[in-house]
């Protein structure tokens, strides 16, 4: 019977050896590569997804959804590991954020939020369900968006309508200095995409919301290709829409911004004139500062 040597014994150990860490290895890496991913919806509207250390269980999730009827819903849900007994107005949280090795994932967000009108002229209580579907492969993840919205009198406990937001396809990156996501003042999401060199905003994403006497108006905005100078841009301007009636609704835009390595900041203020074919203002809207801030995955992340 043949015998291997002593010194064959150890090589093929150290070969077995070798072979257990490299499976181990495989077995253990993650398949997102960052932390910080940001994207946009099939209307445009930014969606953030953002990982914890272990790239391996998702800890926030923004979104921004509109139905045709004029509802809307924006929010940045926070992951909890079991849903709490009881809600309140502000809430939103995400449960099943696991990822798994192949990189698939479907966490479910509820939000309890208020909403104007109503029989009572109390507002709404409106219960938002998301299902955000998705895998993540790399710097790259995409999926697609579910949401519905119950709406209730709070006076009555009665419930007042449901909105079913449509399916919505998604997708969202994570670039080293160059997509940065995070929250709006008000805790909507926004993504900045910056060019090859980094000196120019191919994208930024971000909704805003203005209130009026007459009612509000909420929007996802898309800005476009701006120059930065020294990491910063700054722009005050004004965009009128002509209406099918004849009326113009003016958008008046203010919007400061600087990008750094790491983080980016800045600040939005839109104002609304709306005003009939006859010269007459009909209402004004201010959104007031909307300050917003975001981060980008760390360059060290494999």
């Amino acid at each position: 019977m043949a015998v291997p040597s002593r010194g064959a014994l150890v090589v093929l150990a150290a070969c077995l050896a070798s072979l257990a860490t490299a499976a181990s290895a495989s077995a253990a890496a993650p398949a997102a590569s960052g932390t910080v991913y940001g994207g946009y919806t099939a209307q445009d509207a930014p969606l953030v997804v953002t990982l914890d250390r272990t790239r391996t269980q998702i800890r926030t999730v923004g979104i921004h959804v509109a139905s045709a009827d004029g509802y809307t819903f924006g929010d940045t849900g926070r992951a909890v590991a079991v849903k709490p007994p009881v809600m309140r107005v502000g809430d939103d949280i995400v449960t099943n954020t696991r990822i798994s090795s192949t990189g698939a994932f479907k966490a479910a967000g509820q939000a309890l939020t208020g909403y104007g009108g109503g029989p009572s002229g109390s507002g709404l209580l409106g219960v938002v369900t998301y299902t955000l579907t998705g895998k993540v492969k790399g710097a790259l993840m995409q999926g697609t968006l579910k949401a519905r919205l119950a709406l209730t009198d709070p006076a009555t406990g009665r419930p007042s309508g449901t909105v079913t937001f449509r399916t919505l396809s998604w997708v969202a990156s994570s670039r080293p200095g160059r997509v940065f996501a995070g929250t709006t003042k008000a805790n909507e999401p926004v993504v900045i995409e910056l060019n090859a060199t980094g000196h120019v905003c191919k994208f930024l994403r971000v909704p805003w919301s203005a209130s009026g006497a007459a009612g509000d108006w909420a929007i996802a905005e898309a800005f476009r290709n701006m120059t930065l100078t020294g990491g910063a841009y700054a722009r005050v301007w004004s965009s009128p829409f002509p209406r099918s009636d004849g009326g113009v609704n003016t958008f008046d835009y203010n919007l400061s911004m600087r990008v750094g390595a790491t983080k980016a900041s800045g600040s939005l203020q839109v104002k609304v004139t709306e005003t009939s074919a006859a010269g007459a203002i009909e209402g004004t809207y201010d959104s007031g500062p909307i300050a917003f801030s975001a981060a980008t995955s760390a360059k060290t992340a494999t």
